[in-house]
This record gives structure tokens, sequence and C-alpha cells, in this order.
């Protein structure tokens, strides 16, 4: 009864997926109105010069801080490793043990001030630039091995063989049928516990079998003294939740497939938890693919929107942090990150030509940078939430050039 690998082969098939909703992933649509920028001759006067169109006089040169040295701490930038490969299969459990995922409440929503982790799953979290993620329902279901614990009292009780060829069915409603195995135990004296009595025999879960419980939560799959230890599919009563895939010690352990609803996690899992390369989809298209560490996204990540736009680069407890590209259809960044808001260094272009290069706080231009147009144009110098604020250089298509000093995106003298 290869389960694992029927599951591994089909994705889905191995358990029937029913529609999730709520669960779709954010669209990342507001990244256009935070980087817009003039496009009108008019407006980029108006904004630059406010009607004054006179070199100022007597102000600093802006030499000492060119994009030149800009560009310069970039390098690390415009090394950023690209996309991992498909997914390799382990051949046994892997890496450090984590925390359970079930009976964690799912996607929970998150701001930059949010010290949560992620749910079940762990889906993505909301990126603050654009609030699109929602928060979703708690998830109910226990975790696996409440249920296979449930009954492990009475059955340790047996002292004679159960049938292997009928159901038995416990005290609590739940039922087993399939493989037992017959366990001998010493007895030693309570007055000197290194003197051995006898002995006791006990019956225990072993082999393959199938346990079901009052609720209609069902297991298939494989035992070890008494524990879900091998392949196994576990059903919950839900009828949407379903996990298939390598158990230990009756968590799920090794490479499996859960599936909620149309969302789908395959890949490495430790003591209940993602732990290692996975990939998670959902149903209206998006698809992440990257490392996880205790249930969250940790490490390098690459996360497909349905209309094809992308992020790829490092994660940190479910949100983008540290070096990452977004690439959409007409335009694409590349820099630093913090919180899922663009924060550092970076470099923005847009399909139109124009370019921004420079410093960013919190998804806005902030300190210093340097703005390209494509027909030649340019403004270099300071930047306050978004606007030009400061000493700045504005470069007309000509060549020349307006000193000034800027503040809330407009030329003061």
């Amino acid at each position: 009864m290869d389960l694992l690998g029927s599951c591994v082969s089909t994705a889905v098939e191995c358990c029937t997926a029913e529609t999730c909703d709520g669960d779709l992933p954010p669209s990342y649509g507001q990244i256009d109105s935070r980087h817009q920028d003039p496009r009108d001759e008019e407006s980029i006067d108006r904004m630059f010069f406010g009607g004054a169109k006179s070199a100022g006089g007597g102000l600093p040169s802006l030499g000492t801080v060119s994009t030149a040295s800009l560009s310069g701490g970039l390098g690390g930038v415009h090394s950023l490793s690209v996309r991992p490969g498909g997914l390799t299969l382990p051949t046994s459990g892997l890496l450090q043990p984590p925390v359970s995922i079930f009976g964690v409440p799912r996607g929970q929503l998150l701001s930059s001030n949010s010290s949560s982790t992620a749910g079940v799953l762990g889906l993505p979290d909301t990126f603050k630039s654009n609030g699109a993620r929602q928060g979703q329902e708690p998830l109910t279901q226990l975790p696996p091995r409440a249920y296979f614990e449930r009954d492990s009292a009475e059955i340790a009780s047996f002292t004679r063989p159960p049938s292997s060829s009928s159901p038995v069915t416990l005290s609590s409603g739940s039922v087993y049928s399939g493989q037992w195995k017959r366990i001998t135990l010493k007895t030693s004296s309570s007055e000197n516990p290194s003197k051995i009595e006898g002995t006791t025999t006990k019956w225990v879960r072993h082999g393959t079998g199938q346990m079901s419980w009052p609720d209609g939560t069902k297991y298939v799959g494989e035992w070890h003294d008494d524990k879900a230890h091998g392949k196994g599919q576990l059903d919950y009563a839900s009828g949407a939740d379903h996990y298939c895939g390598e158990w230990k010690e009756n968590r799920c352990d090794g490479f499996g497939v859960y599936i909620h609803g149309e969302t789908i996690f395959y890949g490495e899992w430790k003591n209940d938890r993602q732990q290692g390369h996975g990939v998670e989809s959902w149903g209206e298209g998006s698809k992440f693919e990257g490392r996880f560490e205790n249930g969250v996204k940790n490490g390098h990540g690459v996360y497909v929107w349905p209309d094809q736009s992308e992020y790829q680069g490092t994660w940190q407890a479910n949100k983008l942090e540290g070096l990452g590209l977004y690439t959409a259809e007409d335009k694409n960044f590349r820099g630093e990150w913090k919180n899922s808001l663009i924060h550092g260094l970076g470099i923005y272009r847009w399909g139109d030509g124009r370019s921004y290069a420079g410093e960013y706080v919190d998804d806005k231009k902030h300190g210093f940078g340097t703005f390209l147009w494509a027909d030649g144009r340019r403004y270099e110098g300071f930047w306050r939430v978004g606007k030009q604020e400061g000493p700045g250089i504005f470069t007309r298509r000509d060549g020349t050039q307006i000193e000034g000093v800027w503040l809330q995106g407009k030329r003061t003298n």
C-alpha cells in the first residue's frame, strides 16, 4: 500500500479537496501608486520648480553624494541568487524539531508591528504595503497525536489477542481494524525494582491498519508499537483537511502533502510542522516555493501571483526581509526589504524607461536618491517620505542644471 507514492505522483488525488473560501494571496495592486512620479512636462516643472525656472545660487555641490557611491553599495543586490530548482524528495525525516501546526489560527492578519507568526500551512501573511491578505477562520481540529493517543491506555490493557480479521470497537467509540503485535514486558518488585518477578503481555497496533474516531476523522496507514509511524493518510471530519505522507511517532514527519480546500502544501515536515523545502499553492493560481523553518517561510523563496508578477529573495518569519527582486509586466524592484516593505537601498525601474536608485524607508523614497526619465531628465538629491526634500540638482534634457532646495516636492528658491 504505497500511500505516499500515490500522493506525491498526483499531488492532490490522494486527498479530496473542497473549495476554501477567503484563501487568496495578495495582488500587490498598489505597487504602482506607491512609486508614481509625474510624467508630463508641466507637472514636472510645477513639482520641481514651483514656477521658478532660474537657478538658485550659493548651494553646496552634491558631487560628494553621487549615484556612483550608491550603486557601489548595491553590489550584493545584483548578486541575488536565482530561483531554486524543483523539489527534491527526501528519503527520511529532516532537520530540527519545530512546533506543532495543528490547533493554531490559520493565516493571521499581520501588520508591521505584529509579533505573530504564521498560521497553519504557513500561508502568506499581510503585506503591509497593500493590505490585501485577510485573516481566516481558526483551525478547529485537534493535533493528530491527540487522536492517536486517545485510546492508548485502553489498548495497553488488552491481555488477549484482538481479532485481526474483524474491527475492534473501543469504549470511546473509536474503531480499529488491522494488524496487532504482542509485546512481553518484564515486571519487577515494588520493593526491589532491579529484581524481575515475572512477565506480562499486552497488544499494540502494529503493521498496517485503519483507525476511525466518532467525529468522523480517519487514519489509514502504517503503525509501529501503537503509534502512527511510516506512511499514512489522515482525513479530518471537516472533509477539507487532509495530510498524506510520512509519520513518526504520531506526528507528521518526513515528506508529506497537506490539503486545506484548494490550498496545498507539499514538502518536508518535522514534528507536525513544515521544515525544509516546500511548495505551497492556492486555487486561484498563486504559488510559493522555498524554505520553511518551524512552519514559517524563512530563507530563500519565490512567490508568484496569478498575474505572474513575482518576488524572489529572502524571507524571515513569513515576511519579505533582506535582499529581493520583485518583477511585474511593466516594472521591477531590486534591493532591500524589511518587514515586507521596501526599506534600504534599491533600484526601481518602470517599463517606460523611468528609474529610481537610492534609499527607501517603509516603502517610500527617503534619504538620497536619483530619479531618471527616459528622455534624459534627472533629479539627484534628497527625499523625505516619498517627496523631494532638501538640496538637489535637476538636469534638463539639454544638460543644463538647476540646483536648489526642495520642500515636500517643490523647489523653494
